[in-house]
């Protein structure tokens, strides 16, 4: 096994170890029963196979010890097929050379040792002590009912006891989480205790000689167990264990005492060797149910595992039971039998060679008893108010000393003291002529020496019934002479009837001559039915040939119909992802418009923006236009009025102090143009700006829209989520909100409080999770009383587990364990989940493991990651973990444990995850995302009005400025109007 480098090389190592192996455990029960007597054999089978207890007891901590040791150039694996086949090996050799065949083999013995070793076993064996090898002895197990119902007897026992040893590390593991080495460690106590209750139960079985009671006792104590681990609460640890340990001790004190009676219930060494071999061949057969019935879907209790063994185990106490009453009544009946009947038996199966355990002296092996009644009546009576009319003596014969028992006509015990059978001896005057003498023999040893040759003839006698025999010869002779008496007499009417016989003859030969044509009618009767059948059949068979050709017809049929539904699957599965395409492009679309339709509106605003401006540079030419003209004006009626300067002294001072007025008049007139653009210009800003706000605002207002339909769907979706756990959970959820004995409210289902991050692993985090989901956490034992009153009112397949916690607001540290996974560039649980409870993920981490369970694309990457080192990072406790398991994206989950075991997917639909694009944010985050666009909506407005305050005060500003400029403007026409006037 060490060697094997293919798959093709390890079929043959695993083929040729189990050739090799099959033959060792029934030829050490073979080899036992050449050495033992039968009442010796129990306790032998069960030293033995008590260290097979001790091997799954210390074996796993062994391979782990072995897994440490590092080499070059070979595997942990090999390391372990090397280092414990090596002693095997071994001692097969030494076996070879120094352990003997038979005690007539045995160099160890002298000839006085060896002849008593021999003289025990064939005085065991009794009548059917046979060495020879014959053929007829090996087709004579084949044909023995008694095979097979061992064989069943032993394939129930096997197909439990393999199936929890398979699962025991982790039916261990699954009671409260603990971690691979100390699982191994918690296996060791139920090892521990079926060892030593093998070794009592075998040492009870040889002292008291019996078999089949110590059976049941065993049986009982497993289906304790397994009732136990399928009705007790997984919370329950301590009682799941005490469980665990019953079913483990019960298994294993089976086998020893179940092989101990095989063994003593079939005579002849041949005949024993292949039934034991036959049975536990076909009981070999258990160890393929037992790698079925215990699947991984059934974690963490494995009720259909554990309800299939049960199952056997009853089934095998039952076949017990039935074997030890069929085999009481064959003792009973071979009691019973004649030296006749014995002969009869012998020769029915073939002589005393070919007999062995038929024989009628043979006694199956149940428990040795000897059971004597004696009649108490009459006047020698002995204490009739307290026996009855019978007295009934017990004798159960053990291996060292034996019991006595002693009833009274109803069955009562009345004692079990030996000197209560000497007073009943004694009052009754029973002698040695009474077969009582086995029960009493210092009676039997005084009468042979002290009694005289008249008492012991006449006891000789009456023991061997020679009178009886005397007495029975007078009256057969007495018989055979009326019997004579009477045969003469029927001769004499046998003669007459002769005589009236012949007439009656004649009628005979009249009635036979009618019987014959009788029957020639019946035959042609049945020849022309059976023509008929043949026609019959004929037809049936063209009927059958169309029927065929239509079931022909129909197969064509129903496979092109099978190939259009596959065609159909396949359309509609395009049109899914069509519909799929098209939601994707609508989307888009719907995005696009909406960028369109915000540029239209900037678009539009920027042109309405250029119209004014356009609008306002006319204005203010024309207003430029105006000035200049009025400047030109101004100027011609100046030049005119130094034309007239000369004129008169006062027109000019006139003039002067006119064109004063009309300078200063301009200089405020430009001043207030100015001030008039100045203005214009901040109304226009203002404008921009309110109109850019309510741009804002109706982006905000769309964007509030969008976010307000993703909060009513998240609600939507949380309130399926919540229906998920069961239609009762919504109601059980406000109920627990309403109750206020509480101490603080439960959190529950945690599973509302997780989101898986990434929707591609969320069917492998839903694997993991699965059995977590629907729990509640209570702060204390006050809490979980008021929730399990609660959930008690509802009807449910399996109640949601409750934990005990306290509600904490510090997540665990586990950065030292996510450090070492990025590091070997893989994924974790923890890694692709948001959790919004703080105690929920520390839940999470304690009871799941989620920062040490890693997430891996396929099996391919489980190879890469076993042969290479790259997990084999150093523990610190409770900072730093080793990874304990993994999980591939198709729900295959890899345990990275002693036996590294993989559980391939099993193909569950996907219940609590989705994929929706909004999980990634919760309602709380999305009332608060509108919260803040609402509150950016009322600052936008409140800008928006103070904007038009200000608007508003600069128009009135430029219309009191337009109006004093327009009387300025009047004025100054009137002072130019003045001035002509003078020139005139």
């Amino acid at each position: 096994m060490a060697t094997v480098d293919s798959f093709r090389t390890l079929l043959l190592a695993r083929f040729l170890l189990g050739t090799f192996q099959c033959g060792f455990f029934p030829g050490f029960i073979y080899y036992i029963s050449l050495w033992y007597r039968r009442k010796e054999q129990a306790i032998r089978l069960g030293f033995f196979w008590s260290f097979s207890a001790l091997a799954g007891a210390f074996g796993g901590l062994f391979a782990y010890g072995i897994a440490q040791i590092k080499s070059s150039k070979l595997a942990e694996w090999q390391l372990i097929f090397i280092i414990e086949g090596i002693p095997t090996i071994i001692l097969a050799i030494l076996c070879w050379f120094y352990l003997p065949d038979s005690p007539e083999q045995a160099r160890f013995l002298n000839g006085k040792q060896r002849q008593l070793e021999i003289d025990r076993l064939i005085q065991d064996a009794g009548i059917s002590h046979h060495d020879s090898f014959s053929w007829s002895q090996v087709l004579s197990v084949f044909t023995d009912w008694k095979t097979y119902i061992y064989a069943m007897i032993y394939i129930c026992g096997t197909t439990s006891l393999q199936g929890i040893t398979l699962v025991l590390p982790t039916l261990i593991h699954e009671m409260d989480q603990w971690t691979p080495i100390q699982t191994q460690l918690m296996a060791i106590p139920p090892y521990l205790v079926a060892f030593i209750s093998i070794l009592i139960v075998s040492h009870s079985s040889d002292y008291f000689v019996e078999r089949s009671f110590h059976l049941v006792f065993t049986n009982l104590l497993t289906i304790l167990g397994f009732l136990i681990l399928i009705f007790v609460e997984p919370q329950h640890v301590c009682i799941l264990y005490v469980g665990v340990v019953f079913v483990t001790s019960g298994l294993f004190s089976n086998v020893s005492v179940k092989v101990a009676w095989i063994n003593n219930n079939f005579a002849s060494l041949t005949r024993r060797a292949v039934a034991l071999a036959l049975i536990i061949s076909i009981a070999a057969l258990g160890g393929i149910i037992s790698g079925q019935i215990y699947q991984a879907k059934d974690k963490p209790r494995y009720l259909t595992g554990n309800t299939v063994a049960l199952s056997f185990i009853v089934l095998q106490t039952i076949l017990i039971v039935i074997l030890r009453l069929v085999f009481l009544y064959i003792n009973r009946q071979r009691s019973r039998m004649n030296n006749e009947q014995i002969n009869q038996q012998i020769e029915r199966y073939g002589g005393n060679e070919l007999v062995g355990d038929r024989h009628p002296q043979f006694r199956y092996t149940l428990s040795a008893q000897l059971t004597i009644t004696l009649a108490n009546e009459g006047l020698e009576a002995y204490k009739p108010e307290l026996y009855g009319e019978e007295i009934q003596i017990i004798r159960r014969i053990g291996s060292r000393q034996s019991g006595y028992k002693i009833l009274g006509a109803n069955r009562k015990v009345i004692s079990t003291r030996k000197e209560t059978i000497d007073e009943i001896i004694q009052a009754l005057s029973i002698s040695p002529e009474n077969p009582l003498c086995v029960l009493h023999q210092e009676i039997a040893k005084t009468f042979l020496i002290s009694s005289d040759s008249r008492k012991k003839y006449q006891f000789y006698m009456k023991a061997s019934q020679l009178n009886q025999i005397k007495q029975a010869y007078e009256q057969s002779v007495c018989t055979v002479q009326l019997l004579t008496q009477r045969v003469n007499t029927m001769k004499e009417k046998h003669v007459d009837m002769l005589r009236e016989l012949e007439p009656l003859e004649q009628e005979v030969k009249k009635i036979e001559l009618r019987r014959d044509y009788q029957e020639k009618r019946h035959v042609l009767e049945a020849e022309l039915i059976s023509a008929r059948a043949d026609q019959a059949r004929q037809q049936l068979f063209e009927v059958q040939y169309e029927l065929d050709q239509i079931k022909k017809t129909k197969d064509d049929i129903g496979a092109q119909i099978i190939d259009a539904n596959k065609k159909i699957l396949e359309i509609d599965q395009r049109l899914e992802n069509y519909s799929i395409e098209k939601s994707d492009f609508e989307k888009d679309t719907n995005g696009l418009n909406e960028l369109l339709s915000h540029f239209s509106k900037q678009k539009q605003d920027i042109q309405y923006r250029i119209h004014s401006l356009t609008q306002d540079c006319e204005n203010y030419r024309k207003i430029l236009t105006d000035v200049e003209l009025e400047q030109i004006y101004l100027q011609k009626q100046i030049d005119k009025y130094e034309n007239l300067s000369h004129q008169s002294d006062d027109n000019e001072q006139q003039r002067l102090k006119i064109d004063q007025e009309i300078s200063d008049r301009q200089e405020k007139q430009i001043e207030w143009d100015k001030i008039i653009m100045s203005l214009t210009e901040d109304i226009r800003i203002n404008d921009e700006n309110i109109r850019d706000k309510q741009i804002t605002i109706d982006f905000l207002t769309n964007e509030l829209k969008q976010k307000q339909q993703n909060l009513d769907e998240l609600i939507k979706l949380d309130q399926d989520k919540t229906n998920v756990y069961g239609k009762w959970m919504p109601d059980c959820l406000k109920r627990i909100q309403k109750d206020q004995r509480f101490h603080k409210k439960p959190i529950g289902p945690i599973g509302l409080h997780i989101h898986c991050i990434d929707s591609h692993w969320s069917y492998a985090v839903e694997k993991h999770l699965a059995p977590i989901m629907s729990s509640f956490i209570c702060t204390d034992n006050h809490d979980e009383k008021i929730l399990l009153e609660i959930l008690s009112s509802y009807s449910f397949d399996r109640r949601p587990p409750v934990y005990i916690r306290a509600h904490t607001t510090k997540v665990h540290d586990v950065s030292g364990t996510l450090k070492h996974i990025k590091q070997a560039n893989l994924l974790s649980i923890y890694d692709v989940l948001k959790i919004d409870n703080i105690t929920v993920e520390c839940a999470l981490i304690d009871f799941k493991q989620i920062e040490a369970t890693i997430l891996l694309e396929n099996l391919e990457e489980v190879k890469q990651l076993r042969q290479s080192e790259t997990l084999h990072w150093e523990k610190i406790d409770r900072k730093v973990k080793q990874v304990v398991e993994a999980w591939t994206s198709d729900g295959s989950n890899i345990k990275f444990d002693k036996t590294f075991r993989i559980y391939t997917n099993d193909k569950q639909s996907i219940k609590y995850f989705f994929t929706h694009n909004i999980e990634s944010l919760s309602i709380d985050e999305l009332e608060n995302d509108i919260k803040r666009p609402h509150s950016q909506i009322q600052e936008m407005n409140t800008s928006i009005n103070e904007l038009k305050t200000i608007r508003k005060t600069k128009m009135d500003e430029i219309n009191q400025t337009k109006r004093a400029s327009t009387n300025n403007k009047k004025k100054i026409k009137e002072l130019m109007k003045v001035i002509q006037d003078k020139r005139k």
